[in-house]
């Protein structure tokens, strides 16, 4: 008796819950919900057999819905209702069980291995899209930077090529004018200084001697007939008249000697006006020599100095301390405007370049770094000094010396780059004001400052395309450049 009232001590889940011992999990579910909405206590209020229906629905609910206590409560169940079920048969129930809990679990771990190898496909598609990304984009950036330094050189060596052309055109065109000028200078003094293989100087004098033996003569013959008092005598009227008539032809002759000394101070005065000129255009001719000889050098200097600390301040090799300071200064004051960003990596690279270049010591060392000893800096310092004096000379013949140096400060900034310096360099070109006109360098000035889109600089090419100045004329390049400029804000004055 003992051992029959423990086993019925074992609930039968199954029968609270009405369902199968082969349920499923789904039935068992349903089969809850079912009952714990009819037995709540929110619905069937102060009724005692309710209330334990509802527990024992919750009781059987959370033991069968987990899959490891049903196992377990089936085995204790098979142990309490053995007298009246065949082991047999509640084993295969039991064994039923256990292979759709198998089949269920199988079927969890094949949608969980599902899920991880497509979040794998799909996290492996995205970093090799990713890493793609970013290696054409390392790939793109090479390649831009490689094709931005070769255009970078294509438009260094055009640059240089142009200015070259421009050299040879400039010193052809000056050569021609200057034997076009000779040439007619020396047609003049042919016509107007030789006569039948003589000068006019000595014409002159070959006829003043003439005159002069003239007048003795003629002197002579009056004395004679004052010495002959008989001819006189005998006929009186008749020496009277040979006496006036050579007194006249002596008029005659001393005003032809006048006329002609007067004709002979004038020639000798603009043989010495001719000599004074040509010596002045022999001058100019060496000087404009040794100018664009100069040019040459100076040209050759600055790529020399190009990749150094010296271009970075735009100056030569053999710049001094108080060059150094005052570009320093002048760029310094240039690029302290924050507005602009690039302004920022200038003026830093600014301040590196002076920071070595300042100290003397730091100074020769890197001047030896680069090739460059104290000698050799000295002697072109010198050769630059004398240079300077010869174009001073030079320039104070052409043109007023403060033009000049405002010129020259002017080529300075245009040539370290400043695009403002540039357009205005080509302006005073292209309007010939204090300076030849030069169309060509006019062009050649825009053109550098356009690069750095100057809106000025934009319109004033496209003037030379429309004009035909510098360029050949092209209507719609000029007009296209106009409006460029139009688009950036420019305006020209009126």
């Amino acid at each position: 008796m003992k051992k029959q009232s423990k086993r019925c001590m074992v609930k039968n889940y199954y029968r609270i819950l009405n369902v199968r011992l082969s349920a499923t999990d789904e039935e068992i579910k349903n089969s809850y919900r079912n009952l714990a909405k009819k037995y709540h206590p929110d619905i069937n209020p102060d009724n005692a057999q309710a209330a334990r229906v509802f527990s024992d629905v919750n009781e059987a609910y959370s033991v069968l819905s987990d899959p490891a206590s049903r196992a377990e409560y089936n085995t204790l169940l098979q142990q309490a209702t053995a007298p009246r079920q065949t082991k047999n048969a509640y084993a295969d129930i039991n064994a039923q069980y256990q292979a759709q809990y198998q089949a269920q679990v199988q079927a969890q771990v094949q949608a969980q291995l599902t899920g991880v190898r497509d979040r794998a496909y799909k996290e492996g598609y995205e970093r090799g899209q990713r890493e793609g990304r970013e290696l054409a984009k390392k790939v793109l950036i090479t390649e831009t930077e490689k094709s931005n330094r070769k255009i970078s050189e294509y438009r260094n060596d055009r640059s240089e090529l142009e200015q070259e052309l421009f050299d040879r055109d400039r010193s052809l065109a000056k050569a021609n004018d200057k034997i076009q000028d000779l040439e007619i200078q020396l047609q003049w003094l042919r016509k107007a200084s030789h006569f039948n293989g003589k000068t006019a100087t000595e014409l002159l004098k070959q006829q003043n001697n003439d005159s002069r033996d003239t007048v003795r003569k003629l002197a002579e013959k009056m004395e004679s007939l004052k010495a002959d008092p008989v001819a006189i005598k005998n006929n009186p009227s008749v020496q009277l008249d040979k006496q006036r008539e050579m007194q006249a032809k002596i008029i005659d002759v001393n005003k032809r000697i006048a006329d002609i000394n007067e004709k002979l101070g004038v020639w000798e005065r603009e043989n010495n006006r001719i000599k004074r000129a040509a010596e002045n255009l022999e001058m100019l001719g060496d000087m404009e020599k040794q100018a664009a000889e100069w040019a040459k050098k100076t040209k050759a200097d600055l790529k020399l100095s190009k990749n150094t600390l010296y271009g970075t301040l735009g100056l030569l090799i053999w710049a001094t301390d108080a060059d150094i300071d005052a570009a320093y200064e002048k760029l310094a004051k240039r690029y302290s405007n924050t507005s602009n960003p690039e302004n920022a990596e200038k003026l830093k690279a600014v301040k590196a370049a002076y920071s070595v270049l300042a100290d003397p010591k730091r100074r020769r060392e890197y001047n030896l770094s680069i090739g460059y000893e104290s000698d050799r800096i000295a002697t072109e310092r010198r050769l630059i000094k004398d240079n300077e004096r010869a174009q001073e000379t030079y320039r104070n013949k052409l043109a007023a010396k403060e033009f000049w140096q405002r010129f020259d400060e002017l080529s300075s900034l245009a040539l370290s780059g400043d695009a403002d310096a540039q357009n205005l360099l080509g302006t005073i070109y292209y309007n010939g004001k204090n300076v030849e006109t030069d169309y060509v360098q006019a062009v050649y000035w825009f053109r550098e400052a356009v690069e750095q889109r100057h809106p000025a600089a934009i319109y004033n090419l496209g003037l030379c395309y429309l004009n035909g100045n510098g360029v050949k004329r092209n209507h719609s390049i000029g007009m296209a450049f106009m409006r460029q400029a139009a688009n950036l804000g420019y305006a020209p004055e009126e």
